[in-house]
């Protein structure tokens, strides 16, 4: 960015202070956006583990099978 703000060749001197803010960047990522971060790097811990437990106790609650609910008939 220093040597974009720096260029003599550039007209305007408008203030860079993110790589956003020079144009053929802008147009550059309105053409190509960037994939998504993955969810492990955007949770802190404590949320990652939130979901992670609550995903597990569902899968236990859904999947569980009482011993009494299983009868075996003998005839």
């Amino acid at each position: 960015m220093r040597l974009y703000a720096r260029n003599p060749r550039r007209s305007g001197r408008e203030e860079v202070n993110q790589l956003g803010d020079i144009p053929w960047v802008a147009a550059h990522w309105k053409t190509n956006p960037r994939v998504p971060l993955p969810l492990s790097w955007q949770w802190t811990r404590a949320e990652a583990a939130t979901v992670l437990q609550s995903h597990w106790r569902g899968y236990l609650a859904r999947h569980y099978v009482e011993p009494e609910d299983v009868k075996i008939k003998i005839s």
